[in-house]
């Protein structure tokens, strides 16, 4: 019987309810089947064929727990392969968003730098033998951007190789661009040619450091869409300001500059759509698109703190 019984819980577990229904059937069949012939022998005693009666209803149950148990068995397998595959899932999706993080982060970084240098450089090329000291002036410049670069990205490569530790958001907020270097950023412009004034209000606390990198990415991919298609002899317009739990990003630039074919040349397309995505992720909205004078303008709203 145990071996029978032992069939029936592995039909159970391992085949569909329909088979495994089958299974049952015949278990309890031939188990009613075998009580009713020994019930209905002739010798048979009236106390035996109670006897009988009560070993087979003690089968049937022991047919139906083992049938059951079985059924129970394979929905709990069947329940943890469903949540293998859903934490495997939901890691492929968080490596996916970490990559793109990445990308993102990288763009930004070796876009501006990029495109400054080249820029740098291009200048002091055509003054050579011309200006000594503005090519060395040139030169420096692009030693600075590219130290900068370079710092970055050991910044980015050290913040990720600490994901997940205790003291990560610390980390963060020593080692990600913010609003500190905002300074930097705009000197960086201006010695690409582009003037740049900047006015900011209500940003005397200090605000996430996500948020910073935020507005820090913003301002860095408006200034250096302004080098590559305004050029050099460009201004621009940064606003920053924080009121209400609200973040305000807005960068415009007129169009009076003149435009090198070298840094024309540089876009990888990536630029504002990579923005558009990290804004939304922020839970803020972005808006882009020209001015009535030629110059363009990009405007940011992010919330105050993490949404």
């Amino acid at each position: 019987m145990a071996s029978l019984l032992v069939a029936l819980f592995t039909a159970a577990a391992l085949r569909p309810a329909r088979l495994s229904g089958w299974c049952l059937a015949a278990t309890l069949g031939t188990h009613a089947l075998n009580a009713a012939y020994q019930a209905s022998l002739p010798t048979a005693a009236r106390d035996s064929q109670v006897t009988f009666v009560v070993v087979g209803i003690a089968l049937t149950l022991f047919d139906l727990a083992a049938w059951f148990l079985g059924r129970w068995a394979a929905e709990s397998s069947r329940r943890t392969r469903e949540l293998v595959k859903t934490s495997e899932a939901m890691t492929a999706e968080a490596v996916a968003a970490e990559r793109l993080r990445i990308a993102r982060e990288l763009h930004d970084i070796v876009a501006h730098a990029v495109t400054i240098m080249v820029l740098q450089t291009s200048g002091a090329r055509r003054q050579l033998g011309r200006d000594p000291e503005l090519v060395a002036a040139a030169l420096a410049s692009v030693e600075s951007v590219g130290k900068q670069a370079m710092a970055e990205l050991r910044r980015l490569l050290q913040v990720l190789r600490t994901v997940g530790s205790t003291d990560e958001e610390a980390l963060e907020t020593d080692m990600i661009a913010g609003l500190k270097d905002l300074d930097v950023l705009l000197s960086q412009t201006t010695a690409a040619g582009v003037s740049v004034d900047l006015s900011a209000s209500g940003i005397e606390g200090r605000l996430p450091s996500s948020i910073e990198l935020c507005v820090y990415r913003v301002v860095q991919e408006a200034l250096t869409n302004v080098v590559r298609h305004a050029g050099p002899g460009a201004h621009a317009d940064v606003v920053l300001a924080v009121a209400d739990g609200t973040v305000t990003v807005e960068v415009s630039n007129d169009h009076a500059g003149s435009v090198s074919n070298v840094t024309r040349d540089l876009t990888s397309g990536y630029g504002l759509a990579g923005l558009h995505e990290r804004i939304k992720l922020m839970g803020g909205e972005i808006s882009t698109g020209p001015l009535d004078d030629g110059g363009y303008r990009v405007g940011v709203t992010l919330p105050a703190a993490i949404p």
